[in-house]
């Protein structure tokens, strides 16, 4: 009688099987996010043109144009928000997350963040009470984090709490705890069945996988949050009851400014007087160009248009008083960076880049290529003004 040990074949068995239905459920995961992707890119997509379309009446009534401005901003937001996402996804991916811990005001970083939710609420007119609790009062307050980082966190976070809650209350803010400072973002929404609980930060899923429900999103948002917060050296975690709501709270390490940073005065908004400079803009999208133009226009700057990298390389030699040039990468004739090498070839005039490409590589090749700065679309006006300002004050 012959006998054998077939356990450690079982149990190969089973761990294959157990490998075969995780491969299965992430290859559904992926499939269902693919198709909710697509879905959540041509909703807004749909509503923006087809709006667009309907504000070319001009016929149309002022109060309906505005109206109708509202919801291209809205969806526009949505849209952004989505990229943005993906974007920060595929940076996470990739292993290719960057920390840039800087000082930052608390207290205004938190106002800021409130005034823009605020004004969102009542564009989403909305029947919610925002509120901002800050243990810490002085306006001075400081401490060193990566800021860009965190405001993506608290976006994403009370965004969600916005988007799940019809009527009540959103609460944001921070308090300090010991070596932390801990955030944390309170709601009185729908809040997250037990069973559901599990899986809110698991990559591409959501607490509702149902194409019905009620509320959009691609299900990357919390996975992302908690990858930054525990990139940063947090912690980030959650209580929810259904129907009553969700807190979400995370912890950052406590790192004070160095006495040498004067933290006694908050910087004031700058006011930009720019009469005796000339900006030449390389942009082959109008509309690209025409919030430049409307950005300079309260500085009294002189702007001139190129619409290909060529066109900017002659301007250049046409006008030899050019201060700067906001130089678009992609362009057709000539792109960017040639026309950036050409151009400081000829003179050493400020050139900042700007792109829709929003990865590291793309600023380690315009900085390769000769600019004195980089920007990523979508600019907001401070951002584009403040660095100019860099820009001309620096040697």
């Amino acid at each position: 009688m012959i006998s054998e040990d077939i356990s450690h074949r079982k149990q190969y068995e089973k761990d294959l099987k157990v490998a075969k239905n995780k491969a299965e459920e992430a290859d559904r995961l992926k499939s269902a996010f693919l198709a909710n992707l697509s879905h959540e890119i041509r909703t807004p997509m749909n509503a923006i043109i087809g709006f667009t379309n309907v504000l070319m009446d001009e016929e149309l009534p002022g109060d309906e144009k505005k109206k109708l401005k509202s919801l291209i901003h809205d969806n526009s937001y949505s849209l952004l928000k989505l990229i943005d996402e993906i974007i920060e996804l595929s940076k996470i991916q990739a292993g290719n997350i960057r920390i840039n811990n800087t000082m930052c005001f608390v207290n205004r970083f938190m106002k800021d963040l409130y005034a823009n939710f605020k004004g969102r609420i009542e564009e989403l007119n909305k029947d919610i009470r925002l509120s901002c609790v800050c243990s810490v009062m002085t306006n001075d307050f400081a401490i060193i984090i990566d800021e860009i980082k965190v405001r993506q966190v608290l976006n994403s976070l009370i965004d969600n709490a916005i988007k799940f809650t019809s009527r009540g209350f959103v609460e944001f803010g921070y308090a300090i705890k010991e070596d932390v400072i801990q955030f944390h973002v309170i709601d009185s929404g729908t809040g997250i069945a037990e069973d559901k609980f599990g899986m809110i930060y698991d990559l591409f899923r959501q607490a509702d996988d149902s194409f019905t429900r009620a509320h959009g999103g691609a299900g990357i948002g919390l996975s992302i949050s908690k990858k930054l917060i525990e990139h940063l050296g947090g912690e980030i975690w959650a209580q929810s009851t259904p129907n009553q709501g969700t807190n979400i709270f995370f912890t950052l390490p406590l790192e004070k400014p160095h006495p040498k940073f004067d933290t006694q005065t908050l910087p004031e908004p700058k006011e930009y007087n720019w009469q005796d400079k000339v900006v030449l803009v390389a942009e082959d999208i109008d509309s690209n160009y025409l919030f430049i133009q409307e950005a300079l226009s309260v500085t009294n700057a002189k702007v001139l248009w190129a619409k290909n990298g060529k066109e900017a390389v002659q301007m250049i030699k046409k006008f030899p008083n050019v201060d700067l040039v906001l130089m678009d990468i992609k362009m057709p004739e000539m792109d960017g960076f040639e026309a950036t090498k050409q151009i400081k070839s000829l003179r050493n005039v400020k050139i900042i880049g700007q792109t829709a490409y929003a990865h590291d590589q793309e600023k380690r090749k315009c900085n390769d290529a000769g600019f004195d700065q980089y920007l990523s679309k979508p600019i907001t006006i401070d951002h584009l003004l403040n660095s100019i300002e860099q820009a001309f004050t620096k040697n």
